[in-house]
């Protein structure tokens, strides 16, 4: 069948949003929870699809027609792509997620943009895999691929982490930009919490829980996440709706095919 014979996506580069109105102003806090709230949508829906390749039983895919939309179902990211532009009420701007250490804090780790890239990759291939099944009527077959429960594990571990790295982006980003001079720094403990917190949720939702502390992102201990606000340049991509400036867009084009995740996995 022909689901069966599909190769997983590429990261492709996609022409920057045309220029529009610029979105309402909004706190950092607010949008890091919206974010939040996201990756645990992302990470109930993938359960789902766990679910129903752990009792081999199959799903109802929404909001798609004949053709495939990898943005769409059975794990929606259509709204993600519209959080890596924002306003400060005169300019465009664009995040980029990162880590900071706790003891060089001035050395930002870039690879959380990466990680998102990654897992927003692997949302895609499981999409256009189950909608293929499901446009040949065998979405129960394809639900039973050898390679899926890895693919589904490798999505459930990093969106619960990234779940809890902006619920404590949207506590300590003030503290990086310098807007809560004043106030007690982080409490680590707190923050590990969080994540120890999202990571049980993995855990229980996961095909081979077992491996879950091989399947987070890599991020050193300890750390708080970084937003860091780019203007529009030359040579800026939007990677599968994830923004990149143009030194980190150009790698990646140069790289296409080769980006660290699932790309060379073929469902059989």
């Amino acid at each position: 069948m022909a689901f069966g014979k599909r190769p997983l996506s590429v990261p492709t580069a996609v022409a920057k949003p045309a220029a529009a109105a610029l979105p309402p102003v909004r706190p950092s806090e607010e949008r890091h929870l919206e974010l939040r709230d996201i990756m645990l949508r992302i990470l109930k829906q993938t359960g789902a699809v766990a679910e129903a390749i752990r009792t081999n039983g199959t799903l109802i895919l929404s909001g798609i027609a004949d053709e495939i939309d990898p943005l769409a179902s059975p794990i929606e990211l259509r709204d993600l792509p519209g959080h890596f532009s924002f306003s400060d009420g005169q300019t465009l701007l664009h995040p980029f997620f990162g880590y900071a250490n706790a003891e060089k804090p001035n050395q930002i780790d870039p690879s959380a943009q990466f990680q998102i890239l990654a897992l927003v990759g692997r949302i895609r291939d499981i999409n256009r895999h189950c909608q293929d099944g499901n446009n040949n009527e065998a979405l129960g077959v394809a639900l039973q691929s050898p390679h899926l429960p890895n693919l589904v594990d490798r999505i459930l571990a990093p969106a619960a982490f990234f779940a809890a790295y902006f619920e404590n982006l949207a506590t300590t980003q003030a503290f990086v930009t310098g807007a809560a001079q004043g106030r007690p720094l982080p409490d680590f403990a707190r923050l590990k919490s969080v994540h120890d917190r999202h990571k049980l949720m993995a855990y229980d939702c996961m095909l081979s829980p077992e491996s879950v502390d091989l399947m987070l992102p890599t991020a050193v201990w300890p750390h708080v996440g970084v937003e860091i606000a780019r203007r529009n340049e030359a040579g800026e991509q939007f990677v599968h709706g994830v923004y990149f400036p143009a030194a980190y867009a150009r790698q990646l084009v140069e790289r296409a095919g080769h980006v660290p995740r699932d790309s060379d996995l073929v469902l059989a």
